[in-house]
Order: structure tokens, then C-alpha cells, then sequence
């Protein structure tokens, strides 16, 4: 406290002393005593100035109990050295770089980090065969919620090739990331399918993103999709995709996607291996351009259009001059040639016209002339052409040996009737 204030604290206690004084006695004190009144009020006001100084160091000691809080120097002090709150990374959030882990190549670590992070079950036959060339899980019943999880490490593998889902069933999230995958990962180029029930909206997610590559094989059998799902697999083939072995069998297509097909197939007809069988293509014009298409292949090795009720028609004689062909199954469609065997070896084409008609097959003329110049039969007197029965029954053993006619039963000869010529008497001459 300042000299100032001390002496004005002084002058104000004289007069309330001086007061007191002349309250407690009639007569004011004598000169000489007058020196232990300025004593008394000098240690009066020291009294006040160490009451006012305890009192401002209590304050300080009661405000440095809330300076540990703060990053004051205070806390320097041997009495005050109270540990401050641990940061528990919110500096680092805010501030620093987030840490970038790097995985290895192969996929597997990374497929148990997803796995823990997704809180789901790793697949042991999966994280096995992320180090193969193939990985197998047909009728494994692989939840489809951990597909996800599959295909992200799927994206970072360089080593699979193949992978075979056959038989498990796919919903439009796990479609969606097979589509992610095939349109990032190079390395695969094998998919199987086969019965996973994905559809046409499945197929739309599954093709959505894939563009400018190539697949050995995409197996889509048995998955439904229907004439209003191929136009999405026709996109994908026109916006440049390279399918080389394709499985469409059991998708109850009809002649809508056999006109899509033909459409796509003029322009990008690279196909090496086709299935379509066991679907109801029936006889129309988007049918006979689809075979014509296929016809005028120049990669084509294999195709099979059984169970697709097809019946004998023009087309069908270009299928048969493809060069590459080594294997053409059309088994079990309305095509009949073994009965015509058993009566004749070689037959008018007019007339194989007239007996396919009685058969209730109509086929058209240039197809019945095409079929002479294939399988030429020895010419008429009159120079016209003969169909030679002989040659394409050959052929068909070759393509397809276990189609045989049932066997015929032998003819029966009634035995002679003995009793009755021997109850006839000879006639006597007259």
C-alpha cells in the first residue's frame, strides 16, 4: 500500500478517535498525551495495511487451486505442479496428414481389415484362394453381404483369374460390387455366375460401369434375366466389351432378345464360345438374323442352340460353312433327317420339301436347294439335283452320336396253318 493512502487512512482515524474520546469523558486529554494518540493511530493503520495484505494473498492462493487447468507459468511452481489433461488426439485429427497404411499386393490383409471393420465373418476358402489362379466357391452359400468385402480385395489382387460363384444367391448390392470390381480389376478375367438369380436389375448393376475390356468367359446361366434384361447385357457388348466364351442358357430369352443379339453381332461379333440353349426363341425374323449372324463368324468354335425350337430354315445352311466351327449342337429342336435314311438314299429336293411339310416342318426352297449343293447326291437324268441322305446322316452321328432312331421290331411271317391242309383231300381225277 502506498505512503498516500496511508496517510489518509490516518487523518480519517483521528477524528472517529478524537469523537470516541470526547463520547467517553467530559474533558479533552491534555497536551502531553497527545504523542500516544499519533502512536495509536499509527498502529491502528498497520493493523489495516497486514489485515489487507493476508487478505490479498488468501485470494491468491485460492485462485491459483483453478490455474492447474490452464497453461499459466504458475504451474512451474514446486507447489502447484498439477499434470495437465492428455490430449487424446483431436490436435492430430485436426491438423496433421491421416496415416496411410499400405497393404500387400495379394489382398489378404487387407480382406481381414475389411472383414473386422464391416464386423463380419472372413471366408477361410476366399482368403485362401486370394493367392491362387482360381477361386471356388459354388454352392458355398456365400452371404451376400460379404461380397463387398470380396470384391474390395479383389480390387487390390493381381493373382486371381477366376472366380466361381455358382449357386449363391446374389442380391443387387453384391451385384453392384462385382460391377465395381470387373471395371477396375484387369486381372480377372473369368466370372461364373451360374444360378445366382440376379435378374435383370442384378445385370444392370453387375454391367453398369464395365466398359473397353475383355472377359475369357461370363457364365449368366440359369439367372433369369428375360427379354427385358438383355438390352443391358447388349449395351455393355456395344459400348466395346469383349466377351469370348458366353453362357446365356436357361434365361427364358425369346425372339425380343434374339433381335438384340443380331443387332449387336453385326457390329461386334468376336464371340469364340456360345451357349444359348434352353431358351424359347421359336421361329421369327429376329431368330433367322441372330443365325445368320452367326453364320458369317469368323472366330465362332462353338454353339449350341439346343432346346430353343428351332426349325429347319435358310439360316441354318450358313451355320453349317462356318470355317472355325468345330462343334454346333442343335439337338432336340424340329429337325428330322435319320427317318428319311430308311427309305431312300437320295432325295429331290422338292421332295424333301413335301415330306418336311407332311412332318409339319415348313422350310423354304433356297434352303432345300442349299442343302443339295452341301450334300450333293448323284445327278437326274435330266441333270436336276439330289440331296444325299447318306452324307448328312454322317454328319449328324459325328456332331451328335447319341441320337438314334429307337430300334425297329422285325417283320413277323405268319407260320403256315398245317391242319388245315391236311384236312383237305385230294381231288380225284375223273
Amino acid at each position: 500500500m502506498s505512503s498516500t493512502s496511508t496517510v489518509a487512512t490516518q487523518l480519517e482515524l483521528i477524528p472517529a478517535l478524537f469523537k470516541n474520546v470526547s463520547e467517553s469523558s467530559s474533558s479533552d486529554p491534555p497536551m502531553e498525551e497527545w504523542s500516544s494518540l499519533a502512536v495509536l493511530v499509527q498502529n491502528q493503520s498497520q493493523k489495516f495495511e497486514q489485515k489487507e495484505l493476508s487478505q490479498s494473498e488468501s485470494e491468491n492462493i485460492l485462485c491459483a487451486q483453478y490455474v492447474s487447468m490452464s497453461a499459466s507459468s504458475i504451474l512451474l511452481h514446486p507447489y502447484y505442479s498439477y499434470p495437465c489433461i492428455e490430449d487424446p488426439g483431436i490436435v492430430a485429427a485436426l491438423l496433421k496428414p491421416e496415416t496411410t497404411r499400405y497393404y500387400p499386393p495379394d489382398g489378404q490383409e487387407y480382406y481381414l481389415a475389411v472383414c473386422e471393420a464391416m464386423d463380419i465373418c472372413p471366408v477361410r476358402s476366399f482368403y485362401r484362394g486370394l493367392l491362387q489362379l482360381s477361386i471356388d466357391l459354388k454352392y458355398y452359400g456365400v452371404n451376400p453381404g460379404g461380397v463387398r468385402a470380396m470384391c474390395l480385395a479383389l480390387h487390390l489382387n493381381n493373382i486371381v483369374v477366376r472366380l466361381d460363384l455358382s449357386s449363391n444367391f446374389l442380391n443387387k448390392d453384391a451385384c453392384y460390387h462385382l460391377g465395381q470390381m470387373l471395371a477396375d480389376n484387369y486381372t480377372m478375367q473369368e466370372l461364373v455366375l451360374s444360378g445366382c438369380r440376379i435378374g435383370s436389375e442384378g445385370l444392370r448393376l453387375l454391367l453398369g460401369k464395365t466398359v473397353k475390356r475383355s472377359l475369357e468367359e461370363l457364365d449368366l446361366s440359369r439367372n433369369n434375366i428375360g427379354d427385358s434384361g438383355f438390352p443391358y447385357l447388349a449395351d455393355t457388348l456395344m459400348r466395346g466389351v469383349v466377351i469370348k466364351r458366353l453362357n446365356l442358357s436357361h434365361n427364358e430369352l425369346g425372339p425380343r432378345a434374339a433381335t438384340l443379339f443380331a443387332e449387336v453381332l453385326e457390329f461386334k461379333n468376336a464371340h469364340t464360345h456360345l451357349n444359348l440353349s434352353w431358351n424359347n426363341f421359336c421361329d421369327s425374323k429376329g431368330v433367322s438374323d441372330l443365325v445368320s449372324r452367326l453364320g458369317s463368324s469368323a472366330q465362332l468354335e462353338e454353339l449350341n442352340l439346343s432346346w430353343c425350337s428351332l426349325t429347319i430354315s435358310t439360316p441354318l445352311r450358313r451355320l453349317l460353312s462356318v470355317p472355325t466351327l468345330t462343334m454346333l449342337d442343335l439337338s432336340n429342336n424340329r429337325l428330322y433327317f435319320l427317318e428319311l435314311q430308311k427309305s431312300s438314299e437320295f432325295i429331290q429336293p422338292r421332295q424333301f420339301m413335301k415330306d418336311m411339310r407332311i412332318a409339319g416342318i415348313l422350310i423354304e426352297e433356297e434352303l432345300a436347294n442349299g442343302m443339295a449343293d452341301l450334300f450333293p447326291g448323284p445327278l437326274l437324268d435330266k441333270g436336276g439335283k439330289t440331296i444325299d441322305i447318306i452324307k448328312i446322316v454322317d454328319m449328324i452321328t459325328r456332331l451328335w452320336p447319341w441320337k438314334k432312331l429307337p430300334p425297329t421290331p422285325p417283320e413277323v411271317i405268319p407260320e403256315p396253318d398245317i391242319t388245315a391242309k391236311q384236312k383237305e383231300k385230294p381231288k380225284k381225277g375223273k
